[in-house]
């Protein structure tokens, strides 16, 4: 085991199915099942595809919270035992340095589902690796009507494209852009990153751009101000900007010849949860390949349950950024790379932006 349109219709006659089974009723926690993930519509089709047919079928009922991705907010519970979270959804180099840490339970797939049913990549001692999501370069059609930008490159050119840059305040898929605008391939960048010199590129590559960033900290944030018209050109996450298009009848265009970077999202129980028997029945019912596939009908991202894709209807499919339908221009994150470094040069980004 490895360690680690309408979006908005109901369930089909397939979903439908497979929820219409007796429920099977299990014993109320002393306090409600937590669920913490990223808020907006990532979030609301969780709760669609995942948490509102889990309280149907099992009768428990399932708060929600939500946070930014703080591992120190995860920490500070399992360390002084006032845990208010159970199951949260973690990135993977979250997901590694939490478990390295003993801020996860240690999971027992056989209670889950077989682990031959999952990518490698979303089987994990502390994690199910649920969805993979990725971040992409967009524009507003209505502001470049005569064609936008077709490159990372093209992202550095202000005076062919003027206006405000959108990028997440992360080096994260930052350093990554920054690198490919610079001329260096898909498939070097990590290699770049990792030889001496390399992040000093990526960084001397962002003071160029730096006079014309604008810095979004959550998804939600980053379709707001895309929306307001903020941003020229932004680096986002693919699902926001799907379902902002399809939700809100926008013309953002997605750049997914550019290259995208992908990376996948876990559910991970918080050591010494209360409500254990009760998380590993949601993560057991998430697992589930009509379940996973029914998500695909509220957010664009693949399932990690390799037996959901025969079940994602056709209409879906083609809109999926998963590792199943990976090209040339996928950017996989470099997992051991960011578990390595991610302290570091999240320091070293924070000091930079702040100057």
């Amino acid at each position: 085991m490895m360690r680690r349109n309408d979006f908005l219709r109901i369930l089909t006659a397939g979903g439908v199915a497979a929820l219409a089974q007796p429920r099977v009723l299990l014993a109320q926690p002393a306090r409600p099942l937590t669920f913490t993930s990223w808020g907006g519509a990532f979030q609301e089709a969780e709760r669609q595809a995942y948490l509102s047919p889990f309280t149907t079928a099992t009768g428990i009922a399932v708060m929600e919270d939500n946070y930014s991705g703080e591992l120190a907010r995860i920490r500070s519970q399992v360390e002084t035992g006032a845990l208010i979270w159970d199951i949260v959804n973690v990135p993977g180099p979250l997901l590694e340095l939490g478990c390295e840490q003993g801020l996860f339970e240690t999971l027992d797939w056989s209670r889950i589902a077989p682990t031959a049913d999952f990518l490698p990549i979303a089987v994990h001692e502390c994690g199910v690796g649920m969805n993979a999501g990725a971040t992409v370069m967009t524009y507003d059609r209505d502001r470049f009507p005569n064609g936008g930008p077709t490159s990372w490159a093209d992202m550095w050119d202000i005076q062919k494209f003027p206006g405000t840059r959108g990028f997440r305040f992360n080096p994260k898929f930052t350093l990554e852009a920054a690198l490919l605008a610079d001329g260096v391939r898909g498939a070097d960048v990590y290699a770049v990153l990792k030889a001496p010199g390399g992040v000093d590129r990526a960084f001397a590559k962002l003071d160029q751009l730096k006079p014309h960033i604008r810095w979004w900290r959550s998804g939600a944030e980053s379709v707001q101000l895309l929306a307001s018209g903020a941003y020229a050109i932004a680096s986002v996450f693919y699902g926001r900007v799907f379902t902002l298009n399809q939700q809100n009848q926008r013309n953002f265009v997605i750049v997914r010849s550019a290259g995208t970077f992908q990376e996948f999202s876990y559910y991970a129980v918080l050591k010494g949860s209360r409500n254990l028997e009760q998380a590993y029945a949601l993560l057991k019912f998430a697992a589930q390949p009509q379940i996973q596939a029914n998500y695909t009908r509220f957010y664009p991202y693949g399932p990690g349950n390799r037996l959901a894709y025969p079940l994602v209807p056709s209409a879906q499919r083609d809109n999926l950024l998963s590792p199943m339908g990976a090209d040339a221009t996928t950017i996989f994150e470099d997992l051991a790379f960011w578990v390595e470094n991610s302290e570091d040069l999240l320091r070293r980004f924070s000091a930079w932006a702040s100057r």
